[in-house]
């Protein structure tokens, strides 16, 4: 929040920081600690001992992704991006972390009947009608941004109990779950983990994939047509391609992502995610992705329809 002063002890990983960060020994019990600014505490949560299985599994998984080989970046003014490759890549992951097997260059009438109905009943798009709206809302949604960011700027874990589970209706105080406000403690621990590190804004990863999937999965029925595809992917591959600086960060800020969505069951949940995500990702960056030159645009030639990057270095 405006005016906090950030915790110098406060441990954050994230690309570069994370493949540079020595090994941390878990932690025998919870610590809980308390850093003062001019306008109130805020309190801190290390990692516990059930908590660093996952965090270290992130950063081995994020230390054998950057050591895949890639292509090199290549710079292009604005106006000579193909938006349309960086989209589709990006639906490729959106595509296979749904359970939806498609071959995107030259789907067969089979693949098309299982999109039809796939867009039909996960987007509720049923024909271009629909499909702005539908387009219009992905672009917008930041629903596990906002998420990691209110446990965040929470004064303390008692006041996101307070505010999300611990009122019943008309405002009396209700009896408070202890699953609810342990899930609230995994959840804080790891946005506490990477304070320093992450800003929300780079989980937002997976709704501009949603968005560019739904793109492509329009263009392959017919809704969209080509030229159309390419206005329509400026938006969300525009942002990818201003946010990151390489497919590499890219799968990382998705692995983060699913591990902070699997905390809100359980720490093995979590876990189980970052291996799941790992091994596609992956395949993804020893697959198509890995002769896929990233696309670095210069400073002064970004528009400012596009947010700029949060984060220096990023995930």
């Amino acid at each position: 929040a405006p005016g906090r002063r950030r915790p110098r002890s406060a441990q954050g990983i994230g690309g570069q920081a994370l493949r540079r960060q020595e090994d941390a020994r878990p932690l025998r019990e919870e610590k809980t600690m308390q850093f003062f600014d001019d306008e109130e505490p805020v309190e801190i949560l290390s990692p516990t001992a059930e908590m660093m299985p996952v965090f270290d599994a992130i950063r081995e998984s994020f230390e054998r992704l950057a050591a895949l080989p890639h292509a090199n970046a290549v710079s292009l003014a604005w106006d000579d991006i193909a938006f349309t490759q960086t989209g589709t890549e990006l639906a490729r992951w959106y595509f296979g972390r749904n359970g939806l097997s498609i071959c995107i260059e030259d789907p067969d009438d089979a693949m098309l009947g299982d999109l039809y109905h796939w867009v039909e009943n996960h987007f509720n798009v049923m024909s271009g009608a629909d499909l702005d709206d539908r387009l219009e809302y992905l672009a917008g949604n930041n629903q596990t941004p906002t998420r990691f960011r209110t446990i965040r700027e929470a004064a303390a874990v008692s006041e996101l109990v307070r505010h999300e589970v611990g009122l019943g209706w008309g405002g009396f105080s209700a009896v408070v779950d202890k699953e609810d406000e342990a899930r609230l403690r995994r959840l804080r621990i790891f946005t506490d983990y990477y304070r320093q590190t992450i800003e929300w804004p780079l989980l937002r990863t997976a709704d501009l994939a949603a968005t560019c999937a739904l793109i492509v999965a329009s263009q392959l029925l017919g809704m969209t047509s080509p030229a159309r595809a390419e206005i329509l992917f400026a938006r969300p591959a525009g942002e990818l391609i201003v946010r990151f600086r390489s497919w590499t960060d890219v799968a990382e800020s998705l692995l983060v992502r699913d591990a902070f969505v699997a905390l809100e069951t359980s720490e093995s949940a979590a876990l189980q995610a970052v291996r799941r995500s790992y091994i596609f990702l992956e395949s993804l960056l020893s697959g198509p992705w890995k002769t896929l030159s990233w696309i670095r645009v210069a400073q002064e030639e970004l528009p400012d329809v596009t947010p700029k990057p949060t984060v220096s270095g990023n995930l």
